[in-house]
């Protein structure tokens, strides 16, 4: 699995251990079960290469249920779309909403791409605080050391 990659299949972006739909939305909101149909058409039109539709789908998503996967999806949508300040928000969100996610990880690739490194550097240490040996946040920790 690569950082920011896309798998095909019923699984989220790889960066670490993520969970499946069915993992995801095992709750009974009302929200949920659309909010659930609207990730799994957003990972078919990534599929099929329309990324610009799937993070319109994914955006759709988040709105019912402001899930961290979601979340995080978005976030590497954002990022794979060269946008990465619209990254922030929901990366942050996942942050905040997913104590064990990797979404802190990727957040600080976002602060590293658009050379906030000083967030990148605080980002990198909160996700190796919660996932200890994340390879990407060690990337970004040796990246910006200095700075600490």
């Amino acid at each position: 699995m690569t950082h920011h990659g896309l798998e095909k299949g019923n699984r989220l972006p790889p960066q670490g251990d993520r969970l499946t739909n069915e993992d995801l939305f095992q709750t009974n909101e009302l929200s949920r079960p659309a909010s659930s149909r609207l990730v799994h058409k957003a990972q078919q039109q990534i599929e099929a290469g329309d990324l610009a539709a799937a993070a319109k789908t994914v955006q759709r998503a988040v709105d019912l249920d402001p899930h961290p996967v979601a979340l995080e999806l978005l976030g590497d949508l954002w990022m794979k779309l060269n946008q990465p300040e619209r990254a922030i928000i929901p990366l942050a969100a996942a942050v905040t909403l997913d104590q064990k996610g990797g979404a802190a990880s990727a957040l600080a690739h976002v602060f590293m791409r658009l050379r906030r490194e000083r967030e990148a550097h605080a980002m990198a240490k909160l996700a190796l605080d919660r996932r200890p040996g994340d390879r990407s946040a060690l990337e970004v920790l040796e990246a910006t050391r200095d700075d600490d």
